[in-house]
């Protein structure tokens, strides 16, 4: 029996340390959702994203290390990035750009000198090319773009598996450094193509110088002044009645002049169309101009008169008129309106969201390897046969005349008829064979083209739409060309298996032929055909580059093919109509343009395109080769359709329609091609202002205008195409490299389909090909995510790092060694005392609010909670049910309850439920009398007295056990001896056996202790077989609520008694009680859930645990001796729903304090790990609620709780308020974060000790967000805020004064500027139903009579000494604005070459420099693109006029002459866009003497991309970067050999620097 108890203790402890004890599952698990029961948190006033929240907290973590001094608050973060896109106010937009451009700029920063050490790892040892730490790229708002993209694409390299130098290479073009390999000619042929790109460059520019000599005018650098007019003309200088007006302007005696502007408006109104009475004014001129009349003047005013139906002729108007000045004036501000509204202007190469076309998912990377499978199979086969096709040639060529022999043979053997037959058949076929060879020779007669090998793909097809023949064309000729001979068949995959692996569609030029075939032209369009075929061609050539590494032959050979195919492409099918060769003059032997004198004359090849010229019709004619490589014209120019399309530079008319017609007269500037291949063209008006329009609007306005053009096509196909051009200014080209081109590596789509960060990788490399503004909210958070973790990798981040993680981990050490250290289960649970949570002025008004609630309770109106725990046999719980709320739980009175047993009646929350039913069950009061006969001592004192009665009590407790134990171990031996008794026929063993036995009674008998059909609910054995009785055991749960009180010395179980039968029949009781006429039960109260408790620790003095071991039998007759006992004896008792031996109660309560004590040291460790976590920025939850929500706390803001909402990314709460964050922590409860809350946010926690704090937490669904001061304050600024007008206040008039009179001298104020004018009166109008005057005509002095108008009176002032002080006041105020207006950008600012654009020994000499106002020159509706590109364009120009004399050869015969500078500005001037700009920033480059660059900074340009790498992959940011390198490497203070001038110091570091001089007009 002893081993048998052992076994059930160990048992019962274990399922304890497993949690499988019985009633462990009762508890709920927080981690897991509950969507039935949600808890409702308060409503948050804003909501965050996860990837802005990860942003912010590493910007504020590595604050130190990112050198910023006030990082940016997440509010600000989250309302940018909440704006793109939604808002439609300009400057708020540019502010929150600019805030992410800043975010971005701070971590590309730490980015800069990891990129360089990566480029200059390739250049060699001996190069004398020293990057020192000081040499690091510059990064600023125009510059961070590449170094995101160039960090960006590293990463995708490297995961690829590139090795550094294929990434050096990848990222800056292949240059031979060393063409001693084994690859020696791939590698001079490379070389040579650096070398020379440069002087391709160079050749065009002195191509525009020899166009400017042979037009003999140079650009210059003009400047147009715009000035402010009065008012709109009413004619224009090409209108005739512009002359008519000019003659009013002279004197009468300038009789001649009068004459010659008569004559022009004369010729001018004989070439107007829609002029009224035509014939009848070209008369009355003439007769004016050939007659003898002196005052000829005179006659032509008077023709004005009657044209204008105004007074002229005379100085003044001599009478009154009415004139609708409202009217006027209501057309006017409409004008005006219109001519100043801005126009909706689509972004240029608007490419929004266009990284999501890399994407690929899994599904389609396994049905593009399928494919590549089956096209692997069929090239084998392909080759098979091919090589059998080959073989059976050879072999038929052997054996030709064995078979002329076998011929013979046959022929003697066959009889006459035979012959006959076979002759007559012969015949028929021969004449069948006729007729369709005259069919295949009409057929042949149509194709064009020159046979070639592979006419089995190739050839010509009449049938066929002329596109696909044009097509057809292209293909032929680039296979037979050398450099397309590679490409024609498909690569064997026996030979190259690993080709199969690197790309993700193979393709070669027999693919595109038979596409072409077999094509039915009836069933898809031949537009779409054209531009699958230019994309087919394309891959095949970026097929190469996935495939071979970096500098391989085979790469410049495709390379050079599909320069070979851009050219035909473009030429051949793409061009405009009028540009297009006809069909029978597609041939490539030919010359490009060719001509009949083309057979017999010398032959020029272009170096890049292969394009043949002949000598002696090139402009200017070529008597011999030139020496070196030589470029043709199409080359130089960049041939290409925005520069043939012949819709550019014709006019546009736009017509708004509002009560009158009015037209806006525009000139066709460019066209771009958006993402989908759509056609945009950008109108510029004479103001400045640009307006983008779709080509269907641009044909429908030049048909409007009588200049219709050729309809396009294939316009996809051209928007895809170059042409001849070197870059992204023409067509739209590719976004990535191809080695990471999902769409082409198979790498690439294989890691893009199953790894989330190459996939954000690939598309930020793509979205930082765009403009800022046409990034959305998800991109830049994942690229602003992406270059986070990135900056974590460099070197200061990673010092901050480790320093913060070491701290960590002695804060970690330190907090485990505290947490394994030993603790008691009292210093772990919290400590239940009501009396703690009460204020003075609470404990004052106790008794009254007791009164109150007792008196409440007494009326009827509630009630308490009371539970029996004292059951008999029919009542007892399911077993194992672990339920609480079971069916001993009833609703009873407490108006004696209150009054005798609760001691803090002030916590009794009580239910709004009015009692049904009364009863008689009252709570024994406990008494200081004891059942057990004391020998009472006068001499004791009543402390010593309590005291002794305690013992007594206790050693009879004891007693007691002992003796139940005993019954049950005699009732188990009798059971087991029951046979050896049955044997016997004398009673002597069976009384010898019960004189031992304890003395029977009603409390202590066998039959009392034992409890039939039931079990130990943990070691399942039933009572007799521990020899130990059944007693009542707390589930968990109830161990877990009861623990705390017992620890606290508060008593939570309570005695009542039923007094009669009827109450016990209520009760359902065992009325067998001899002992007392009561029926024992124990109550627990319950206030709105929660346990209630008195505060009595002497009841558990001597007794262990706290009483956590007084177990109740669970034998009902036991149960209520022992009640009864513990009643009297004034012992507490503990109950529950689970039945146990008590040995194993015992050991079950000691496992769970273990568990208690092991659960808290690891909940101890963890919170160590996440206060260590969150310390070096790697924060982790604190925990979830059971609807799944997490709760964190940021190192970065530690006094605000985030909550992130279950399966969403962008619901992340914010409580920055403690009585926000009390909220949260009263409305989850109990569970697995609320403790660690209250650890953390110590100022919500103490609001949760006030109950009128408590009263105010209640959570209301539906209740208002909680608003902030700033949102009040917003809120009455926009109440209070009242609207402002700007008036004319300081212009004094009089209503009251008497009318102007005609030639009177007033001033007038313009609209819309505020100026003043001066004017003389020449008319007034008289209003004829008021008689009053309601406006005057004007004539401005100083300007011509077309600018006479009728004003409204309200603008016409007198010309006081007051108002004459405004009108110079005001022009002052104008001229202030304008001049800041027109201004350089403040961010030339930066630039070095700013300090000294002005002083002296310059290298442009005399001349002044470029205005950039002119080459900035944007509209209204610009781009951020072209705002970024007129900035540069003003950069490069400032460098330029502040290069120092000497840094250029300026000589006559010089690479930088005065003819060659001025092209170069006007190139810069009239630049496109990136790539075109690239190519000016280039050629400055190559033309500045290497004596005036930094050593340092010539080593960082050696890291860049290749010349023309640089142009082909040119974007605004790769340009800012060369440009800002540029400025950071010249000497601009040197002397003329690149020596620094010394200062009196005599240091050369101590530059003497002038101030600078004031702007110039011209700038």
């Amino acid at each position: 029996m002893a081993r048998l108890r052992k076994y059930s203790e160990v048992l019962s402890a274990n399922l304890i340390e497993m949690g499988l004890g019985p009633g462990d599952k009762d508890l709920p698990n927080f981690n897991m959702a509950d969507t039935k029961s949600p808890i409702l948190l308060p409503i948050s006033k804003r909501t965050y994203n996860k990837d802005t929240i990860r942003v912010w907290d590493f910007i504020h973590t590595f604050q130190n290390s990112l050198g910023i001094d006030e990082a940016p608050k997440l509010d600000a973060i989250q309302n940018a990035v909440n704006s793109l896109g939604k808002t439609s106010d300009k400057i708020e937009s540019s502010l929150h750009i600019k805030l992410l451009n800043d975010i971005a700029i701070t971590l590309c920063k730490p980015l800069a000198s990891s990129i360089i050490k990566l480029l200059s790892s390739t250049i060699p040892k001996d190069s004398n090319l020293n990057i020192s730490e000081e040499d690091v790229l510059p990064v600023n708002a125009y510059t961070w773009r590449e170094v995101a993209r160039v960090a960006l694409l590293i990463d995708a390299l490297k995961e690829l598996g590139y090795s550094k130098q294929d990434q050096v290479h990848i990222i800056r073009g292949y240059r031979s450094n060393n063409i001693n390999n084994p690859q020696g000619h791939g590698k001079m042929n490379n070389k040579r193509r650096e070398d020379n790109y440069s002087i391709m460059l160079r050749q065009a520019l002195q191509e525009d110088v020899d166009g400017y000599k042979r037009n003999k005018k140079f650009p210059v650098s003009e400047t147009k002044v715009c000035l402010p007019v009065p008012c709109e003309p009413n004619c224009s200088p090409e209108d005739w009645r512009f002359f008519l007006h000019n003659i009013n302007s002279l004197p009468t005696v300038a009789v001649g002049n009068i004459k010659t502007n008569a004559a022009k408006a004369l010729e001018v109104l004989k070439n107007s169309p829609k002029v009224e009475n035509k014939e009848s004014l070209i008369a009355k001129i003439e007769s004016i101009i050939s007659g003898s009349k002196q005052n000829i003047k005179n006659e032509i005013l008077k023709l004005l008169d009657e044209v204008e139906v105004e007074v002229y002729s005379k100085e003044v108007a001599g009478e009154s008129t009415f004139v609708d000045i409202e009217a006027i004036e209501e057309e006017k501000k409409k004008r005006h309106q219109l001519s100043n509204h801005p126009k909706p202007l689509v972004q240029k190469k608007c490419r929004s969201e266009v990284g999501k076309t890399f994407c690929i998912t899994l599904q389609e990377y396994e049905k593009a390897v399928d494919a590549r499978e089956e096209y692997m199979i069929a090239a084998a086969q392909e080759k098979e046969e091919k090589e059998a096709k080959e073989q059976r040639e050879k072999d038929g060529e052997l054996d030709e005349d064995d078979d002329e022999d076998d011929d013979d043979d046959d022929d003697n053997d066959d009889d006459a008829n035979q012959n006959g037959e076979k002759q007559k058949s012969e015949e028929e076929k021969k004449e069948s064979n006729s007729s369709s060879e005259a069919q295949q020779a009409g057929s042949e007669e149509l194709k064009i083209g020159k046979k070639t090998p592979y006419d089995d793909f190739c050839s010509d097809d009449p049938g066929s739409p002329d596109s696909i023949r044009r097509c057809l064309a292209v293909l032929r000729s680039l296979s037979v060309s050398a450099p397309g001979e590679l490409f024609v068949y498909p690569v064997d995959p026996q030979a190259y298996p690993r080709y199969y692996e690197s790309v993700l569609r193979p393709m070669c030029l027999q693919d595109v032929g038979r596409m072409l075939k077999r094509t039915d032209y009836s069933l898809i369009k031949p537009e779409k055909v054209v531009t699958n075929f230019g994309r087919d061609i394309r891959r095949i050539g970026m097929n190469v580059s996935c495939f071979n590494p970096p500098g391989s032959a085979i790469i410049a050979t495709a390379e050079q093919m599909l320069r070979l195919f851009e050219r035909l492409l473009f030429d051949w099918v793409l061009a405009p109509s009028s540009e297009l060769p006809p069909l029978g003059g597609l041939d490539d032997d030919r010359c490009v343009e060719y001509h009949v004198s083309d057979e017999e004359s010398l032959v020029l090849l272009c170096d890049r395109c292969e394009g043949k010229y002949n000598m002696s019709r090139l402009t200017p004619p070529l008597s011999q080769v030139p020496k070196g490589d030589w470029y043709c014209p199409r080359c130089l120019s960049g041939r290409s359709w925005p520069k043939l399309d012949p819709r550019i530079g014709k006019t546009v008319q736009k017509k708004l329609v509002d009560d009158k017609e009015i037209l806006f007269t525009g000139t066709i500037r460019a066209v771009f091609f958006s993402s989908n291949g759509s056609f945009l063209y950008i109108v510029q008006y004479d103001d400045f202002d640009e307006e983008t329009w779709s080509l269907a609007d641009i044909d429908k306005a030049l048909i409007a205008a009588g200049t219709p053009v050729p309809p396009i096509a294939l316009q996809e196909a051209i928007a895809e195409s170059l042409g001849y051009f070197h870059g992204r200014d023409c067509g739209l080209g590719s976004l990535v490299p191809n080695e990471v081109n999902p769409c082409l590596s198979a790498a690439a789509a294989q890691n893009m389909s199953s790894s989330s960060v190459f996939c954000d990788t690939i598309v930020s490399i793509a979205s930082l090909t765009m403009n800022s503004e046409e990034m959305n909210a998800e991109e830049w958070m994942v690229l602003l995510n992406l270059l986070a973790v990135k900056t974590t990798l460099s070197e200061k981040v990673q010092e901050l790092t480790t320093k913060l993680e070491n701290e960590a981990a002695e804060m970690f050490v330190a907090g485990s060694k505290r947490c394994q250290e030993r603790c008691d289960i009292e210093s772990i649970l919290p400590k239940i005392n009501y009396d703690e949570v009460k204020s003075d002025n609470e404990m004052d008004e106790e008794d009254d609010t007791k009164e109150e609630v007792v008196e409440t309770i007494r009326s009827g109106q509630k009630k308490a909670t009371v539970t029996n725990i004292i059951m008999d046999d029919n009542l007892q719980p399911t077993e194992n049910s672990g339920n609480e709320k079971n069916s001993s739980q009833i609703d009873v009175p407490v108006e004696d309850i209150v009054d005798k047993t609760i001691p803090d009646v002030k916590m009794i929350e009580v239910q709004a439920e009015p009692v049904q039913s009364s009863s008689n069950i009252v709570p024994i009061t406990h008494s200081s009398s004891s059942n057990v006969s004391i020998l009472a001592e006068a001499t004791l004192s009543p402390e010593e007295a309590a005291r002794r009665d305690r013992f007594l009590a206790i050693e009879s407790k004891s007693f007691r056990t002992r003796t139940r134990e005993e019954g049950l171990v005699m009732m188990s031996v009798q059971e087991q001896l029951q046979n050896t008794f049955a044997s016997f026929e004398e009673e002597n063993l069976l009384s010898l056996l019960h004189s031992v036995l304890p003395v029977k009674n009603a409390g202590f008998s066998a039959e009392s202790c034992r409890s039939r059909d039931l079990v130990c609910d943990f070691c399942k054995l039933p009572d007799i077989s521990l020899g130990t009785s059944l007693v009542r055991v707390p589930t968990k749960s109830e161990w877990l609520e009861i623990i705390p009180h017992a620890i606290s010395g508060r008593n939570t179980c309570l005695f009542a008694t039923c007094e009669s039968e009827d109450d016990m029949e209520m009760g359902d009781l065992t009325p067998d009680i001899s002992r007392s006429p009561h029926k024992y039960m124990g109550v627990t109260i319950r206030v709105g859930g929660e346990l209630i408790s008195e505060s009595c620790s002497f009841k558990f003095d001597g007794l262990p645990q706290r009483g956590m071991l007084e177990f109740i039998p669970r034998n009902p007759i036991n149960a209520q001796d022992e009640m009864h006992f513990r009643s009297s004896s004034n012992l507490p008792f503990l109950s529950g729903s689970l039945s146990a031996h008590e040995c194993c109660a015992v050991f079950v309560h000691n496992a769970r304090m273990e568990k208690i004590i092991q659960d808290y040291k690891e909940q101890q460790s963890s919170v160590v790990e996440q206060d260590c976590a969150r310390a070096c920025g790697r924060t982790l939850p604190l925990g979830f609620d059971k609807c799944g929500r997490s709760y964190w706390v940021f190192n970065s803001d530690k006094n605000s709780l985030f909550v992130h909402e279950k399966d969403s990314e962008a619901l992340w709460y914010r409580y920055d308020d403690p009585k926000n964050i009390a909220k949260v922590i009263y409305t989850l409860g109990k569970g697995e974060p609320v403790e660690e809350l209250k650890r953390l946010f110590p100022k919500a926690t103490m609001s949760l000790l006030n109950e009128e704090t408590i009263e105010s937490l209640s959570v209301v669904q539906g209740e208002e967000p909680i608003r902030s001061g700033s949102d009040h304050a917003e809120d009455e600024g926009q109440e209070t805020t009242s609207s402002m007008v700007i008036g004319d206040e300081d212009v004094i008039g009089d209503d009251d004064d008497e009318p102007y009179v005609e030639g009177e001298d007033v001033l007038v104020l313009s609209t819309p500027s505020p100026l003043l004018w001066s004017a003389r009166i020449v008319a007034v109008s008289v209003h004829p139903a008021t008689g009053k005057v309601n406006g005057y005509r004007v004539n401005y002095k100083g300007w011509s009579s077309r600018f006479d108008e009728w004003v409204n009176e309200n603008r016409v002032v007198e010309a006081t000494k007051h108002n004459l002080e405004v009108q110079e006041d005001r022009l002052e105020e104008f001229t202030q604005q304008k001049k800041m207006a027109v201004s350089p950008p403040s961010s030339l600012e930066e630039l070095e070459a700013w300090n000294f654009v002005f002083l002296k020994k310059r290298a442009r000499g005399a001349d002044r420099p470029w205005p950039l106002r002119k080459a900035t020159q944007i509209g209204l509706g610009a781009s951020s693109e072209d705002k970024a590109i007129a900035l540069l364009k003003a950069s490069i120009l400032t460098i330029e006029a502040a290069l120092p004399q000497g840094s250029v050869d300026t000589s006559r015969q010089g690479n930088w002459n005065a003819d060659c500078a001025s092209c170069w500005r006007s190139r810069v001037e009239h630049a496109q866009g990136p790539g075109s700009l690239m190519e000016c920033v280039i050629l400055i480059e190559d033309s500045i003497v290497s004596t005036y660059l930094r050593t340092g900074v010539t080593a960082l340009f050696s890291c860049m991309p290749r010349q023309q790498k640089a142009v082909n992959d040119a974007t605004v940011s790769s340009v800012a970067m060369r440009i800002w390198l540029l400025d950071m490497g010249i000497k601009y203070d040197s002397d003329s050999t690149g020596q620094y001038r010394l200062s009196s110091s005599g240091s050369k570091n101590s530059l003497k620097r002038s101030r600078r001089p004031k702007v110039n007009d011209a700038w």
